[in-house]
C-alpha cells in the first residue's frame, strides 16, 4: 500500500469558527492548502479570481459529490479535514449530432450550496477538478479522467 503523507501550508485565520461542526474537534488550526502524497489542495480564498484549485470530486456516504474547500483544518491529534461546500448539479452538457443526442458528464453546470458544508477526511477525496465561475454563483465543472496523480 502506497504511504500517504499529508502536509499542511499557509496557516490562516480562524474564519469559520462560529460554525457548530467544529464542536467536535479539539483545538483545530486553519490552513489555506494541503498536499496529500503528490496532489496540492488549495482552499476557495479569493471570491474575485473567476476560478481557482479548490474544486473537488469527494465520496460522502459511498456517493460521488462535486464540491469546494472551503479551509483545511488540522486537530491537536493531527488528523486533517477539509470544509466542503457541495455544488448542486442542475444539468449535463449535451449537444446533437446528426439528430442523435450525445450527454458528456464531465462538463457539468451548477451552483454552490452556500448554507451546507461537510468536514470530510483527506481519504474522501478522489479527483480535483476544473470549474469557472459562469456568473453570480453559476459554475461550470469539469472532469478530467487520466491515469496519474496531478496538481
Amino acid at each position: 500500500m502506497k504511504q500517504v503523507i499529508v502536509k499542511v501550508y499557509h496557516p490562516c485565520d480562524n474564519l469559520f469558527s462560529h460554525l457548530k461542526i467544529f464542536d467536535r474537534l479539539t483545538e483545530p488550526e486553519f490552513f489555506r492548502s494541503a498536499s496529500v502524497g503528490t496532489v496540492r489542495y488549495q482552499s476557495y480564498i479569493n471570491k474575485e479570481r473567476r476560478r481557482d484549485d479548490s474544486c473537488i470530486l469527494f465520496i460522502k456516504n459511498g456517493r460521488q459529490y462535486i464540491g469546494r474547500i472551503s479551509m483545511i483544518i488540522r486537530d491537536k491529534k493531527g488528523e486533517v479535514l477539509f470544509l466542503i461546500q457541495p455544488a448542486i448539479i442542475e444539468k449535463t452538457l449535451t449537444f446533437s449530432v446528426c439528430k442523435k443526442t450525445y450527454t458528456c458528464k464531465n462538463v457539468l453546470f451548477g451552483h454552490f450550496d452556500l448554507n451546507t458544508c461537510f468536514l470530510q477526511s483527506w481519504r474522501d477525496l478522489k479527483d480535483k477538478l476544473a470549474y469557472v465561475n459562469n456568473s453570480n454563483n453559476s459554475y461550470i465543472f469539469f472532469r478530467f479522467p487520466n491515469l496519474v496523480e496531478s496538481s
